[in-house]
């Protein structure tokens, strides 16, 4: 078999071809968000300005690594704000919900923080820069997330995007997702999160202001009215707190990758065996 045909068979053309199914422009909704969508975001900053509790308690319990975090009464009688976050969390769920049934995909993060710029040729990016995964359920009571901040990773739609505007081969550790962000409290994490990232040949403005702990809300964004201090190929993070359903792809053919990979299949073993073996049409194969 021909060099660049047992290239594009073996498991890392599988990868190969992922990577190609995502849009790199800002216009992938994904990597250049205006305005936090209702049925799909959810504000963290809104707990806050709810008085259910200060942004560094959120933090200090999300990146601690705590397993059950509880965001707000089901019903509060006395407070109507409160209502309409455990609505906006409702939506969220159902929504989360439909989409695992529909393309049997969770993609359902609490992202924090978030990376802001400018592309060297000019375009903007505003998009979810960690990803932790989490589950949203609900009691008799409240609200809860159960967060995995052992499987937190880094934006890969952001990775390739980086890599390609930058023209740059990053590290594969972060495709791969072999990131060890260790540390046992909130403070502890963000300077190991800083230390990974100095490391790296990732390029972006670490923003001191991450270690006071505080989440900003996620203003929209108009034409008119572009974030100010940024230019060409300048990116910094930012302190918004978002969970949110995040697609890691704008292409339906992601699950389908995602499943190759899952059981470590290759190219060859989709297509080649399909060519060579003999092909045989009964009943029982159409069922």
């Amino acid at each position: 078999m021909p060099f660049f045909l047992q290239l594009y068979m073996s498991e890392n053309a599988v990868k190969l071809f992922k990577r190609k199914l995502t849009n790199l422009s800002s216009a992938n909704p994904q990597l250049w968000i205006t305005r936090l969508k209702a049925d799909f975001h959810f504000d963290c900053k809104a707990l806050e300005l709810a008085q259910i509790f200060d942004s560094h308690v959120f933090l200090d319990q999300l990146l601690s690594g705590k397993k059950e975090i509880i965001l707000c009464p089901l019903i509060d009688p006395r407070d109507n704000s409160v209502n309409q976050l455990a609505q906006k969390l409702g939506n969220i769920s159902r929504k989360q919900k439909l989409i695992f049934q529909e393309r049997g995909v969770d993609e359902l993060y609490v992202s924090f923080p978030f990376v802001t710029g400018q592309w060297p040729d000019g375009s903007w990016v505003r998009t979810p820069f960690l990803l932790i995964p989490v589950k949203l359920e609900r009691d008799l009571k409240h609200w809860r997330i159960y967060p995995n901040l052992n499987d937190a990773f880094i934006n890969p739609s952001f990775l390739l995007a980086y890599a390609f505007h930058f023209k740059v081969a990053l590290e594969q550790k972060f495709y791969d997702r072999e990131i060890d962000f260790s540390g046992t409290d909130a403070v502890s994490f963000l300077t190991s999160f800083y230390h990974v990232l100095k490391e790296s040949k990732i390029e972006i403005l670490f923003n001191q202001d991450l270690f006071l702990k505080q989440i900003v809300d996620v203003h929209p964004i108009v034409k008119e009215n572009l974030p100010s201090g940024f230019r060409p190929g300048i990116l910094k993070l930012e302190p918004f707190c978002v969970l949110g359903i995040f697609p890691l792809s704008d292409s339906v053919l992601v699950p389908d990758f995602d499943y190759i990979e899952e059981k470590e299949l290759t190219l060859e073993d989709i297509f080649l065996k399909l060519v060579d073996g003999p092909s045989e049409i009964s009943e029982k194969n159409l069922c």
